[in-house]
């Protein structure tokens, strides 16, 4: 029994904290029991999370289920790096991107986005104006799931929409240059 993660305790938070808002919510899906059952219910509460931190390979399986509005969401920490044993079902395409419509698109209070082994096309609402913080890491080479997502014109286009933008990180994303000429 992992006394960190009793059986039960995501849902029983959630009713005990009533009509509360800016719910903190941190998860490593590998490491807590009865993941998918939580999950949807998560989904079920964001238009009441402030912060919300995901890890592990299930985070794709919340990718996929996210998509209610989440207009309090201010920080924003997704990882598929595996914390945990594999799980088949978990598993992720080599094509696989942050969908365009998680949160419906809508997220008007992100100030924070920190994305760990998880590609996002840079047209997403994800990207957005408010963003102060943005991290793209393309995670431990063991784990990839495909190559490097993004050139350094998106990039520059996506800097261009962040003008609160203060700190960027970004690790192993930007795809090598084509030859020219040749």
């Amino acid at each position: 029994m992992d006394l960190m993660y009793p059986k039960g305790w995501p849902e029983l938070f959630m009713q005990h904290s009533g009509d509360a808002l800016g719910l903190c919510i941190a998860m490593d899906t590998d490491r807590t029991p009865g993941d998918e059952l939580t999950l949807q219910k998560l989904v079920c509460y964001l238009e009441r999370v402030e912060w919300l931190m995901i890890y592990g390979r299930q985070t794709y399986e919340f990718l996929r289920m996210a998509t209610r509005p989440a207009p309090r969401l201010r920080r924003l920490a997704l990882g598929s790096q595996p914390t945990g044993p594999r799980s088949p079902r978990n598993q992720v395409t080599q094509d696989f991107v942050v969908p365009s419509d998680l949160f419906a698109g809508h997220v008007p209070s992100l100030y924070a986005l920190l994305l760990n082994g998880l590609p996002i096309d840079p047209s997403s609402p994800l990207l957005s104006t408010n963003l102060t913080l943005l991290a793209l890491i393309r995670g431990q080479p063991k784990y990839h799931t495909r190559g490097r997502f993004l050139s350094l014109l998106d990039l520059i286009e996506v800097l261009r929409r962040m003008p609160r933008l203060e700190m960027l990180l970004m690790n192993d994303v930007l795809t090598l240059p084509q030859q020219m000429g040749r």
